[in-house]
């Protein structure tokens, strides 16, 4: 059951998409031939087997649904089963026969997988396994049924959870049994589904396994018990039709709808793929479609939402917004300065909808009113969402001056949702939808008019570009089609955000909770006002609810969090090795007055007693200030370990040697560096402020630029003569250098330096804490080295390109009068930052530190060798990873820092330092050591000094160290 939704921009009717109309009607006669052909031979296969034994066959043909290698062959099973159906309602259901080797149902199926229609096989557009909640987690295949998974959750949020849909007890209990059963039977087979770490190859022919394996999958698809709610959607004798249900007639498969057989012997998973379908479909003849369309709504509300778009009140704008049964309208801010219009569309089961006329002359009314209050059109975006039950809806946008120039995208809402679950970047939506627009032809992209998920993925996959290869300038191109296996990114999406329902003991309610990437800490949301809550899944899958007492001020947020934190991320650590006999509940509270949980002038040398106390299963934690403030100050772990231990005693005995080897080594801490007086304590003072970064998106768009510059100026294809390197990069750092001083100029220069000074102060201590904290934070995630360390350079970088665009800024005669807008900030800050990248590649060949042949290629980017930048590269991560090693030392007593730099570099450091400044890089060093090391001796963060004070102890302690 394919997408039927089609959309269409400029009134172009792209039903099948544009290249897909041509494809289509050239090929629309052939394949209806080919499927006419294939009926007969399929019918063909599965008399010649009458001899043997059709539930095996049955079975076995079932069993092939369940490897993940077969995920998207339905087209070849499908066809099989239903054939084999009309074979036993033409012999009168006589399943009976000679039991089939594996050898021989191998050489059927390679005789299926010869047949022509495969070729009607594409990469699976849905995820491979998907969650379903209902009071628990389960678990459905929804193969190639489109979305089927997530309209079932969203049937099921509506009537139970949301409470829109108002049922009868009994139709209440009914849905509750349907659902019941068959999510449970769904469940059992998808906990014994595996991923594979390499995902395999697209292919069109059916995967079979071992023997052993697929014997393993039949005991899978048997049901021996019968369950009323699978009896409710099984398919039943009377219901085949041999005229209607053709073999390969797609969407006339019973097992799409009734998935089970009864065969007298066990029941049949004819379809596991089929389950959440069928549910649907069956729950939709019972509830009103207008209730799950509200629920789809709110859940493409939340999407836009997780990828930071408010909805804007509209009545700011003078425009009534339309909220109609199937038909929702919707503005979202972008950044600080731009909009997103919304339109929310969903269909039934079993309508076809026009909505042409409709959607563009809204869009026509809303931009104009936009353009009235001096939003203009370059201000905006567009993004349609539609959403049908099994129907479809049609859409061609007309032509317009009105929104001709506005960047349009489209989804369903299963797609918004997983982009808003992958996709970090804020503007990422936005930034790839003017991606788009700027390419030759972007209606074309993408695969046959399914809309701009696929595009959206190969956009999100190639570093915010569509940049295809070296050799192809990309822009240019005529035709961008991607054949993506879409369930690839759902399994992405599933992994970094992945839900999960469960029970409070507490207070016996039902909380939907996110799991960590990295570990069985599950996470509830939180709102001002009430609680920090999590729920620990121990290794034999017993729970743990930790949760705190309601918080109101920022005080009580501080303590708590803290607190809970340390709590729950070493239970979960403990319980992930150890077992526990039954689920608890840990309950934190504060003991005092908040006052008393931070420092004063004489700090208590007594040992803290830790207060906990426990009630039938729940065991509480009275914080008190004494323990807080020892925990917070420790220079190791000690008193982490100490509290721990005493909360595990009261669950069980604690286990010494797991204590040891999760607490080790000592320094491995989890609440750090925050109990300071207020002359230490590091406060941002911009707080709330979010910290620009620079794009990978607006440093392609500048290669580009790049590119189109250096073909004006004469570059031709090939290489760079190696005597016109350091010309060739001080060209480069002119260009983008113009650039910056044309775009910044247009700004408002104090909102410009308000604007960066806050973006200073809020780097700085991110990356005080990163950087100071950078071993213990392996230490407690290991597996997060590597995203560490991106991290922190990330914000090096970040923290570079400000300062310099801070100083250009100062240093010019900005005269522009524009309001500051995010996203051309880190424009300015990518500009900046290849403006240093190419000025320090420029040092490279002016002192020789680099021999290397740059390129320029027909993409019109810039080769260059990683290879021959080794040296310089390796220097730089060797001193880096030393510095952040040895974080707690002083610098200057590192002598192999210096070292390791000088040994790669063969003394050519020096001699540039010498000839750029007047002083060498060890004298340089040498200075900033001291200073760091006059600092370090504080032990303070922040060092308030008088002037005259502070410059005379600068200088007397630097003064001895030279000397």
């Amino acid at each position: 059951m394919k997408n039927d939704n089609t959309l269409s921009e400029e009134g172009i009717d792209t039903d099948k998409g544009i290249v897909g109309s041509i494809f289509e009607s050239m090929l629309s006669d052939t394949l209806s031939e080919i499927k006419n052909l294939d009926n007969v031979k399929i019918q063909k296969i599965v008399e010649n087997i009458g001899k043997y034994d059709k539930k095996e066959f049955l079975q076995r043909l079932a069993a092939l649904r369940i490897p993940f290698e077969n995920r998207d062959k339905a087209v070849l099973l499908d066809a099989t089963t239903t054939a084999t159906l009309n074979w036993l309602s033409e012999n009168n259901w006589n399943f009976n026969g000679l039991s089939m080797s594996y050898g021989k149902f191998k050489k059927v199926i390679q005789q299926i997988n010869q047949l022509d229609s495969k070729m009607a096989i594409d990469p699976l557009d849905n995820p491979y396994i998907d969650n379903i909640q209902f009071y628990g987690n389960h678990k459905v295949m929804p193969g190639i049924n489109f979305a089927s998974s997530y309209n079932l959750q969203m049937m099921i949020q509506s009537i139970f959870l949301s409470n829109r849909t108002k049922l009868s007890d009994e139709k209440n209990r009914y849905i509750s049994i349907l659902l019941n059963d068959n999510l449970m039977v769904s469940t059992d087979v998808c906990k014994k589904c595996q991923i594979p770490n390499e995902l395999p190859s697209f292919t069109r022919e059916i995967f079979i396994p071992n023997k052993t394996k697929l014997e393993s999958y039949m005991k899978l698809v048997l049901l021996v018990k019968k369950l009323p709610g699978i009896h409710e959607i099984s398919i039943m004798k009377e219901d085949v039709d041999l005229e209607k249900q053709k073999p390969f007639s797609q969407n006339q498969h019973l097992f799409l709808t009734k998935p089970y057989l009864d065969t007298g012997e066990g029941v049949l998973i004819l379809d596991i793929t089929s389950v959440a379908n069928a549910l649907s479909s069956k729950i939709a003849t019972i509830i009103s479609e207008v209730y799950v369309f509200e629920e789809m709504w709110n859940d493409i509300r939340k999407s836009f939402k997780r990828l930071k778009h408010e909805k804007i009140a509209e009545n700011n704008f003078a425009i009534k917004l339309l909220d109609e049964r199937k038909y929702k309208e919707a503005i979202f801010n972008i950044a600080n300065d731009k909009l997103l219009i919304a339109f929310g569309i969903f269909g039934g089961i079993e309508e076809n909808i026009d909505y042409t006329e409709k959607i563009t002359s809204r869009v026509e009314l809303i931009v104009e009113k936009l353009n009235k209050h001096n939003i203009m059109n370059n201000q905006l975006f567009i993004i349609i969402i539609v959403h049908t039950l099994g129907g479809s809806v049609y859409i061609s946008l007309k032509l317009s001056n009105i929104y001709r120039n506005i960047p349009m995208a489209y989804f369903n809402a299963m797609e918004l949702r997983a982009i808003s679950q992958v996709e970090t970047d804020d503007i990422f939506l936005p930034r790839f939808m003017k991606a788009k627009m700027q390419l030759s032809e972007p209606g074309l992209l993408g695969a046959f008019g399914e809309g701009d998920f696929i595009p959206a993925i190969m956009f999100s996959e190639n570093d915010l570009s569509f940049y295809v290869a070296d050799d192809i300038d990309y822009r240019e191109m005529n035709i961008h089609i991607g054949i993506e296996d879409t369930s690839d990114y759902y399994l992405k999406a599933q992994k970094k955000y992945r839900e999960c329902l469960f029970y409070s003991t507490f207070d016996r309610n039902w909380y939907t909770s996110t799991k960590e990437e990295f570990s069985n800490r599950y996470l509830v949301n939180y709102t001002s006002g009430q609680r920090f809550q999590c729920f620990i899944e121990t290794r034999n899958g017993k729970i743990i609810e930790v949760i705190t007492e309601k918080f109101e001020s920022s005080g009580e947020i501080d303590i708590l969090f803290n607190s809970f934190d340390l709590v729950s991320y070493w239970l979960e650590q403990y319980f992930s090795i150890n077992e526990l006999s039954e689920n608890h509940v840990i309950y934190l509270r504060i003991e005092e007055i908040l006052e008393k949980y931070y420092l004063v002038d004489e700090v208590n040398t007594e040992e803290p007693a830790i207060n906990i106390s426990k009630t039938e299963n729940i065991i509480i934690w009275n914080i008190t200030s004494p323990i807080y403030q020892k925990i917070g100050m420790a220079k190791t772990s000690s008193y982490e370990r100490k509290l721990i231990s005493e909360l595990i005693d009261t669950l069980e005995t604690s286990d010494l040697d797991t204590l040891d080897r999760i607490f080790y080594p000592e320094y491995k801490k989890k609440m750090t560096g925050l109990l300071i007086d207020d002359n230490g304590k590091l406060r941002v003072p911009t707080h709330g402020f979010q910290l620009l970064k620079i794009s990978e998106y607006e440093t392609n768009q500048l290669l580009d630029e790049l590119g189109e510059y250096l073909k004006g100026q004469g570059y031709v294809y090939g290489a760079i003569p190696k005597k016109d390197n350091l010309q060739f990069c001080n060209k480069i750092v002119g260009f983008l250098y113009s650039i910056l001083e044309r775009e910044a100029n247009v700004f408002n220069k104090n909102q410009l330096l308000k604007l960066l000074i806050a973006q200073i102060e809020t780097l700085l201590p991110v990356q005080l804490r990163g950087e100071s904290s950078y071993n213990n934070d392996i230490a407690l995630s290991v597996q997060e080295k590597d995203r560490f360390f991106e991290q922190l350079n990330e914000d090096n970088r970040n923290s570079i390109a400000t300062k310099f665009l801070l100083e250009y800024v100062v240093a010019s005669p900005i005269t522009g009068e524009q309001n500051v807008g995010k996203w051309e900030i880190e424009r300015l800050l990518a500009i900046c930052s290849l403006i240093i990248e190419w000025a320090h590649r420029s040092d490279y060949f002016k002192y020789n530190f680099v021999d290397t042949t740059m390129n320029f290629l027909q993409s019109n980017r810039i080769g260059i060798k990683k290879k021959d930048f080794k040296n310089v590269n390796s220097a730089m991560l060797a001193s880096r990873n030393l510095q952040l090693a040895n974080s707690n030392l002083p610098i200057s007593e590192n002598r192999r820092y210096v070292e390791r730099v000088n040994q790669l570099f063969k003394s050519k450091l020096d001699s540039a330092f010498v000839e750029a400044f007047g002083y060498s890089y060890e004298e340089f060093n040498l200075v900033i050591g001291g200073l760091i090391d006059t600092h370090n001796n504080l032990e303070k963060i922040v060092w308030i000094e008088e002037e005259e004070e502070l410059v005379r102890k600068i200088f007397n302690d630097l003064d001895k160290k030279i000397r």
